[in-house]
């Protein structure tokens, strides 16, 4: 298959990215977002600040890095990338935003395969391929485009490769999720469904060793948890509470509610 699609997904994402940020008033940019800590002008800086990273090596000066919202070492480096450029003018992101963002694409779509399989390794030493690399950054885009949507009350439903892209991540994690949240060994099952475009249903059979996937079952499960994947992804990546998550009237859970509560709690894996 062809790497093609990885420059595609970037710049659809990074397009409608551009759009929010050079339309909306520069005296806003320091409005919150859903992204906990963060502004309109800091969610455009860490984007621009990796970018940079990728295309020139930029690392920045983390010593001055603090905020009560900031989890691990990555979170001291993205607030890096931000205090890094956080005292430019908000008039000037954009430009900035659409050369960094150009660079990429132009490095991307001149990449052969053998780029894309190259080993490359972060500022904090963690390794995995090129291909790997960008797809994550499609996931870190998106999810940072919604922020934008929703900080500048602009909700659009995007359904694009790259909402795609951060549903199956999310997918993934959920049989870590399931056995580290629930504790459950005995053969219960949980199934989870999501309504919309990428709707899906999903049953997990808990054992000793994991949460193991399994074809869906007549059985009853110990917990059937329904909510729109729009609700799924935002809390997976921390935007709602689990409590807000639960107590949405699109989510709907049949079964146990504190197993539903330990699930929910469970599912924020990322910030």
């Amino acid at each position: 298959m062809s790497d093609a699609w990885i420059a595609d997904a970037l710049e659809e994402t990074w397009g409608t990215i551009y759009y929010l940020i050079e339309t909306f008033p520069e005296e806003l940019f320091d409005w919150p977002t859903p992204c906990p800590g963060w502004s309109i002008r800091d969610i455009v800086c860490h984007l621009l600040g990796w970018e940079r990273y990728y295309n020139e090596g930029f690392v920045p000066d983390t010593k001055s890095v603090s905020g009560d919202f900031i989890k691990n070492e990555l979170g001291v480096l993205n607030q890096g990338f931000i205090l890094s450029m956080q005292s430019l003018p908000a008039r000037q992101l954009p430009g900035l935003f659409g050369i960094e963002t150009a660079r990429s694409l132009v490095r991307l779509r001149d990449m052969k395969p053998e780029g894309y399989d190259q080993i490359v390794t972060t500022p904090l030493g963690e390794s995995a391929t090129y291909r790997f690399r960008m797809e994550t950054r499609i996931f870190d885009s998106w999810i940072h485009m919604q922020d934008l949507r929703d900080a500048m009350l602009r909700p659009e439903d995007d359904h694009t490769v790259a909402e795609e892209v951060v549903i199956a991540h999310f997918e993934a994690t959920l049989p870590s999720v399931i056995k580290g949240a629930t504790e459950l060994q005995g053969g219960e099952l949980i199934r989870i469904n999501l309504s919309g475009r990428l709707a899906r249903s999903m049953t997990f059979r808990c054992l000793p060793e994991g949460a193991v996937p399994v074809e869906y079952s007549s059985e009853q499960p110990l917990l059937e948890l329904t909510t729109p994947v729009s609700m799924f992804w935002r809390r997976c990546a921390g935007r709602i509470s689990a409590e807000a998550f639960l107590g949405e009237s699109s989510t709907k859970v049949l079964g146990n509610v504190g197993v539903a509560l330990a699930l929910a709690n469970g599912l924020a894996t990322t910030r």
